[in-house]
């Protein structure tokens, strides 16, 4: 890692820490509420008060039980979700005996009370950035060093000729003992491999790519064969693509420079929508240090308006906001044509499985706990965008000519309109 590298995660890490210290020091104010709401729940007779009251106090511990999730508070998180449980029992149950009930909320009740502070006290407040391997070496400015093993002479001189052409240094071995030797030399930045050799069957050949996989050197499996069987083993062994013979360069030259990072993609941009502004201020800060732009919306009747300035690549969205539910801001964004295949994610502190039905049928893509990995969030968040872009492109392009279609050249004529006629027009 660079100097510059390690002084930037350390950056992005002290601004994550100064969010969770600013988190626990209005945490005590919050649970000081959630008392109050709870005493008053135990004043009301009437049923439609007390219906709303729980309302209330469920909507305030949701929302703790989701924000500590997200900073890692466990023990708060589990108080939090323990109570929520036995107040949705106490709504549910109609029954004139609630005593039994009533006696495990006020248990849990008396835990949550004590887990902030008990928690508040051992808390140091940092938070842990987990960085995420490349599958691409940490190497130096410089060229760009294939291993190409290939049998056929005259489609391996072809090959290895068109990729010095673009730039790429080419060590060329016809067998997998030459190409081991190579490999023992100097390590390549990636392998292109044909799977069938004179001295090796593909089985041979896997294992030797799987130990490269394993020491950060990625490779793309080229073959005359595309069976199933080929296929799975090149998954399992970790393969960057598969492609079959003749493969056409231009796509082959499109992938080295996705796996090898050569030419850097537009940012990602992901618009967040959760009325707590520490959430969003969390992740915004988690997402910039893998070199993603996250806008935070706190009141969805602005989204709208910074879809249209930012034009996001992915959509992350809280479930429970106060006056709205996210599956309705889900139905809202799929409303609009342009935003068909932008992928939507659910971050929520509800049990995944109780939501992933309603949330799918209203358009989302996964949903996922605001506890998950960091890693996992992440490769989650990176995967999703990346074939999200690529969706969005066959959708605008010709399969046979590869050039935007009749629909989007209609689309960016109409853009272009508008812009002109904001430009010119002058004040009314």
């Amino acid at each position: 890692m660079t100097t510059d590298n390690g002084a930037n995660l350390k950056q992005i890490a002290d601004q994550l820490t100064q969010l969770k210290q600013e988190y626990l020091t209005q945490l005590p104010s919050q649970v000081n509420a959630i008392v109050v709401l709870y005493n008053q729940l135990n004043d009301s007779i009437d049923v439609i008060e007390r219906h709303q009251k729980i309302e209330a106090l469920l909507f305030s511990l949701h929302k703790i039980k989701g924000s500590s999730g997200t900073f890692g508070l466990k023990h708060i998180h589990v108080a939090a979700m323990n109570l929520e449980q036995q107040l949705r029992l106490l709504d549910a149950n109609n029954s004139v005996d609630q005593s039994q009930i009533i006696k495990l909320l006020r248990q849990e009740m008396l835990k949550f009370r004590h887990a902030v502070p008990a928690q508040l006290k051992t808390e140091k407040g940092g938070v842990a950035l987990k960085t995420i391997k490349s599958k691409v070496n940490n190497r130096a400015d410089g060229p760009i060093e294939l291993l190409l093993i290939e049998d056929h002479l005259f489609y391996g001189e072809q090959l290895s000729g068109n990729l010095r052409e673009f730039g790429f240094v080419v060590s060329w071995k016809v067998s997998l003992q030459e190409s081991k030797d190579a490999y023992r030399q100097k390590r390549p930045d990636l392998i292109i491999a044909d799977l069938n050799l004179p001295d090796a069957v593909p089985r041979d050949v896997f294992e030797f790519l799987q130990e490269a996989s394993a020491q950060q050197v990625p490779f793309i499996v080229l073959s005359s064969s595309g069976g199933f069987s080929n296929r799975l083993r090149a998954v399992r062994s970790g393969a960057a693509c598969y492609f079959t013979k003749p493969v056409i360069f231009n796509t082959l030259i499109s992938k080295l420079k996705e796996v090898l990072d050569i030419e850097k993609e537009p940012t990602y941009r992901v618009l967040m929508c959760d009325d707590q502004r520490s959430i969003t201020s969390y992740y915004k800060e988690l997402l910039r240090q893998h070199g993603i732009e996250l806008t935070g919306v706190s009141d969805p009747e602005s989204l709208l308006t910074e879809m249209e300035r930012i034009e996001p690549d992915l959509f992350l969205l809280a479930y429970h906001m106060k006056g709205y539910t996210g599956d309705e801001i889900a139905a809202i964004i799929r409303q609009l044509q342009e935003y068909e295949a932008t992928p939507i994610l659910f971050l929520t502190a509800e049990s995944v499985d109780r939501l992933k039905t309603t949330l799918v049928e209203s358009g989302s893509d996964d949903v996922m706990c605001k506890t998950t990995d960091q890693q996992i969030l992440i490769r989650q968040i990176k995967s999703r965008i990346r074939r999200g872009r690529r969706l969005r492109m066959q959708m605008k392009t010709d399969s046979l000519t590869q050039l935007f279609n009749h629909g989007y050249i209609l689309e960016l004529a109409a853009q272009f309109f508008k812009m002109t006629e904001s430009a010119y027009s002058g004040p009314k």
